[in-house]
């Protein structure tokens, strides 16, 4: 083993030597490959800084050490047709192949080494060879920089470091002497116009010129813009930007170090502007819209108020938000013989009244071996005259799993009003960024584990505040009715070898039996029921309590559910996770079900409240999460999400409904278990679909690229589930107290991402880093080997 392992070593820097050299071998003279960037400050080493995005060039990436994409980059021919066609005139190397190929398979022969050659050009990147031109670049970034904020007699130059034991390897050590920084001084307008001063001055608090504040020359942009916005939010309609101008007194002796700053706004014919009327103007001439009241409510300025440049942008995101239009506009002109008054003109593009959308996709899943999921839309805007889009909806799938087909279609149909239906009263307290939903759905679904069929209903209120997205539905009703539940001890096989091997060893009662096993459904029933009943004594306590957990969790996953409850969801505003660096997420979750119910429906004799014959959920869920990215540098990010949610019976229930259940394990959570597979606690995941009612994640996770569009992570997930409070009473599964979190499992390990433009497709392997499972002197790296690494395959990043 220690020989191996020394080869490998050997051979892991002879590949590292002869890379080096191959990719130095035919330079000029006077090149040299740039080894890496130094960065001097005032005398002091930067080791990382976000001044290193300033360097213009920087050294070729590496791979362990190796620079792969350029070695691939150096080993490409840019004449591959004529060195295959020198190739091609060798007879002794074409007769060997012209024995076996045919004239059109050597041309196909030809064309493969071309585009093999196209290809190492695309991926491959040239060696950095360091560049004079690049180098000064870099400087006039540097001496920009730090002229930016404050250091205005800043020193940039730099030095050539060769490498004396790599030959044709040199540094680039920036040298940087930042000198003294400048502050603001007195900050003053100068304007001929009272309502320009008057405007500004209410206002002088948000100004980014404030006195003492370090001299920063982004910030005077940052004023401009602040100024031409406030101007044209304040009725100034023909207010221009390029009117705005800043004069800074700079000391000629150098001595004083805070600079006064003039604001010069030029002209002096500025008045307010008032919106005198509002036109709809529909480009097609359609009547579909002659109805304008639920368009005045998505107008954010009224007739004569001041002009409002955010209030047109407002209103125009509005009108997007009904999905009627194509690309609204708001366009103003003056009313005849004033200079002041405005026509606010609305055009209007009307979008195509019935909508057809379709779709399909491959899947795969735990049970599900392949399948073809299909989806088909219909949509009709306006269906009411007052801005009601309704949509309908069939989703389903088709799929083998062994030699069983399984099957799901789901139907859904979506009314959407943009107004609170109901509470008429509260649509102008909240504004426009309003819409009330109310759906319809059902769920047909075939499989091998419990046939099953669900209704849902839900009526849900949606709107925006302060950068805050909302969503309160009022009423979430679900009924699942479970059909086959005489198959359940064929799907849940774990269960069944539990109960048939405790059979076998305690009875040979040929009731229970069918070619020595249990029979299902009759046999295992008749068990179950002797069991708990008393009828067989003979049978250990532990295997007693086993068996009365089996049967319990049989009871609650076969039993048909009503849930009857309310949501409230509140998550913050962000922008796409993949175009945004600092991308932030929270979003907070609130759901009861079965309270207001209960007050209505007596209790029967065994002590639960049922309507038709069927117990309803009663339960309290919340779920907190958050993520966050951070940008290392241009190719690496840090991501990070946190989880946690509870979900707590009681009154009519004793436990939570599966449905409304955490797991854990799969591609976008714990990664090193199978979802499904980890916990609850230390139980070592026993189940075929293990879930409780308490669950903690924590996700690490580091982003790179390795080459071209495929990209590289590390990671390391943290988490677990547990059963509180509820009817579980096995200690291996419940949390107790605050000593059973050291059963939170952690998986770390590696993940290829290739980015199509399109989608991110993901593969990453999870290695059990710490096992809850395993006995607490067995927990750590036991199981982190590649013999039990699990490989999840997915779309887009996990958070």
């Amino acid at each position: 083993m220690k020989i191996n392992f020394l080869k490998i070593i050997i051979i892991f820097f002879l590949i590292i030597f002869f890379g080096s050299c191959s990719i130095t071998k035919n330079l000029d003279p006077n090149d040299y490959v740039l080894e890496k960037n130094k960065l001097t400050v005032n005398g002091k080493l930067i080791q990382s800084d976000s001044l290193s995005r300033l360097i213009v060039q920087e050294q070729s990436k590496k791979f362990f050490g190796i620079p792969i994409q350029s070695m691939i980059y150096q080993s490409a021919k840019k004449n591959s047709d004529s060195i295959f066609s020198l190739w091609e005139q060798n007879k002794n190397k074409r007769k060997g192949l012209k024995q076996f190929l045919s004239e059109k398979q050597f041309l196909q022969l030809k064309n493969y080494y071309k585009n093999w050659n196209e290809w190492k050009f695309k991926n491959g990147k040239p060696i950095a060879l360091i560049d004079s031109l690049k180098i000064n670049q870099s400087l006039n970034n540097f001496k920009s920089y730090f002229q930016n904020i404050g250091y205005l007699e800043n020193i940039v130059e730099f030095k050539l470091l060769k490498n004396n034991l790599k030959e044709k390897y040199a540094t680039v050590d920036y040298i940087i002497k930042t000198g003294p920084q400048y502050y603001m001084g007195d900050v003053s307008l100068i304007t001929n116009s009272k309502i320009i001063d008057s405007i500004f001055n209410n206002d002088i608090k948000k100004s980014f010129l404030k006195k003492n504040g370090v001299f920063k020359t982004m910030n005077f942009q940052k004023e401009r813009d602040r100024i031409n916005s406030l101007m044209k939010n304040n009725g100034i309609y023909n207010f221009q930007i390029n009117s705005i101008f800043f004069d800074v007194e700079i000391d000629s002796t150098r001595e004083v170090y805070s600079l006064p700053v003039k604001i010069i706004v030029e002209g002096d014919n500025y008045k307010k502007h008032n919106i005198k009327e509002i036109n709809f103007i529909n480009v097609k001439n359609s009547k579909e819209y002659i109805e304008k009241s639920f368009l005045t409510n998505q107008i954010e300025f009224r007739e004569n108020e001041p002009f409002n440049d955010s209030l047109r942008s407002k209103t125009i995101q509005n009108l997007n938000n009904l999905d009627l239009f194509s690309f609204p506009s708001i366009g103003y002109e003056y009313l005849s013989e004033s200079d002041h008054e405005l026509s606010a003109n609305i055009f209007l593009n009307p979008k195509k009244k019935y909508g057809l959308g379709f779709g399909f996709d491959l899947k795969q899943s735990d049970i599900e071996d392949i399948g073809i999921s299909f989806e088909n839309r219909f949509k009709s805007r306006n269906i009411f005259k007052n801005g009601e889009n309704l949509e309908l909806s069939a989703v389903g799938s088709i799929g083998k799993s062994n030699d069983v087909t399984i099957s799901q279609v789901y139907f859904d149909a979506t009314l959407r009003l943009p107004k609170f239906i109901f509470f008429e009263s509260l649509n102008k307290r909240f504004g426009s960024d309003i819409q009330s939903f109310v759906s319809i759905g059902s769920t047909n679904q075939k499989n091998i584990g419990l046939d099953r069929t669900s209704f849902r209903f839900n009526l849900n209120y949606a709107w925006e505040k302060k950068n805050n997205f909302f969503n309160f539905s009022l009423s979430d009703v679900e009924l699942i009715n479970n059909r086959n539940i005489n198959n359940y001890f064929n799907i849940y096989s774990n269960s069944y070898h539990q109960l048939n091997q405790i059979a076998q060893n305690n009875t040979s009662d040929p009731k229970y039996f069918l070619d020595d096993n249990l029979s299902i459904p009759t046999g295992i029933n008749s068990f179950i029921n002797d069991v708990l009943n008393g009828s067989l004594s003979t049978i250990e306590q532990n295997d007693v309590q086993r068996i009365q957990y089996i049967e319990n969790r049989r009871n609650r996953l076969t039993s048909n559910n009503l849930i009857i409850g309310s949501t409230f969801t509140v998550s913050n505003n962000y922008d796409n996770r993949y175009d945004k660096g600092d991308f932030k997420q929270w979003r907070f979750k609130l759901k009861t079900a079965g309270n207001l119910t209960s007050l209505f429906i007596k209790k029967n004799l065994d002590g639960y409240r049922r309507i038709s014959d069927l117990k309803f959920s009663q339960f309290i869920k919340t779920e907190f999460s958050y993520i966050k990215h951070w940008n290392i540098s241009d190719n690496s990010q840090f991501a990070f999400r946190y989880f946690s949610g509870i979900a707590i019976p009681f009154g009519n229930s004793d436990n939570i409904p599966f449905s409304e259940s955490f797991f854990g394990g799969g591609s976008n959570d714990n990664r090193a278990w199978q979802v499904y597979r980890l916990g609850p606690g230390s139980s070592g995941g026993s189940n075929e679909f293990n879930e409780a009612n308490f669950k903690l994640a924590l996700n690490f996770e580091y982003r790179f690229n390795i080459l071209g569009r495929f990209n590289g992570a590390l990671f390391s997930d943290f988490g677990n589930i547990w059963n509180v409070l509820d009817d579980n009473k096995d200690k291996r599964r419940t949390l107790e107290s605050f000593k059973d979190l050291s059963e939170i499992a952690i998986g770390s390990g590696f993940g290829l991402r290739y980015d199509s433009n399109l989608f991110i497709f993901r593969l990453d392997m999870g290695l059990k880093t710490y096992n809850p499972a395993e006995l607490k002197n067995r927990r750590w790296f036991k199981d982190f080997t590649l013999k039990k690494a699990v490989f999840n395959i997915g779309l887009n990043y996990p958070f």
